[in-house]
């Protein structure tokens, strides 16, 4: 592939952000690379806009990036949401209920306004570092226009509110894991893939048309980008399940990867 040809998306937890929480300078200076040369170049995570002001300066971000798992597009140019979906009044009903269910587990709130964690989970450790130092409300309302909920625990104690959701309310929510600790739940249908899939009427024509998709990630909330690609890549240290979901496997994230990443799909 012509690497001029390609949009190149990228997911940040344990895929462009090492386990030290950093960006490798190697990686930067290829994706710098990589859009000076004419390819395209954009993110999709489970982080809101507000999660991301450490890193947006290193990186070039020209195009619209897909946050907080798909439920928003946002403009970084134009410093704009130009699509969202937040949960609707019987979703987060729903999400209400199953708090009262799990009492054991913490609770996150995603919106607008930035992350609210309204009940702090039993063992802090469970929570990631980047939310770590946000107070506990301690509220019992949800806050408005809220684009997910994330319940925070041990990976097994999390398996039965998964459970819950595909069994009885996938009409309503859908759930996902973005990071070891977390259950990201949104409205139903809300995913990377399905945001990948609105992109293209989101951007400049002459940014996509004709562009190959090439995304890497390492959880199973990219597993449905990885659906929508023509190619995809898994980090080394993804497990098993997500591996299989992608075309190949680079190393781990402990290790400077773009370059590599991009040696490849010159190769194809």
């Amino acid at each position: 592939m012509d690497l001029r040809d390609i949009l190149l998306v990228s997911d940040m937890d344990g895929t462009l952000l090492n386990p030290d929480h950093k960006i490798f300078d190697e990686n930067v200076s290829a994706v710098s690379r990589f859009v000076a040369d004419g390819g395209c170049f954009t993110l999709a995570t489970g982080r809101e806009w507000h999660a991301l002001d450490e890193y947006a300066p290193l990186l070039p971000l020209h195009l619209p990036l897909i946050l907080v798992n798909g439920a928003q597009i946002y403009d970084p140019v134009s410093d704009q949401v130009i699509m969202k979906q937040v949960l609707s009044g019987i979703a987060a009903e729903l999400i209400l209920d199953m708090a009262q269910q799990f009492p054991h587990l913490g609770m996150i709130a995603v919106s607008d306004g930035g992350a609210l964690i309204m009940r702090e989970p039993e063992n802090r450790d469970t929570m990631p570092f980047f939310y770590q130092p946000y107070p506990v409300a301690n509220t019992r309302e949800l806050p408005d226009d809220v684009y997910k909920v994330l319940f925070v625990g041990a990976l097994d104690d999390l398996s039965a509110p998964r459970e819950l959701i595909d069994r009885h309310h996938q009409d309503s929510l859908s759930a996902t894991c973005s990071y070891p600790t977390l259950l990201d739940i949104m409205s139903a249908g809300v995913s990377k893939g399905n945001a990948l899939k609105m992109l293209p009427q989101l951007m400049d024509p002459i940014c996509i048309q004709n562009k190959k998709i090439v995304v890497v990630g390492d959880q199973e909330n990219d597993i449905e980008m990885f659906k929508v690609s023509d190619y995809a890549f898994a980090m080394g240290q993804a497990s098993d399940h997500v591996k299989a979901a992608a075309n190949e496997v680079l190393p781990p994230s402990g290790e400077p990867f773009m370059e590599v990443l991009l040696r490849r799909v010159s190769q194809l």
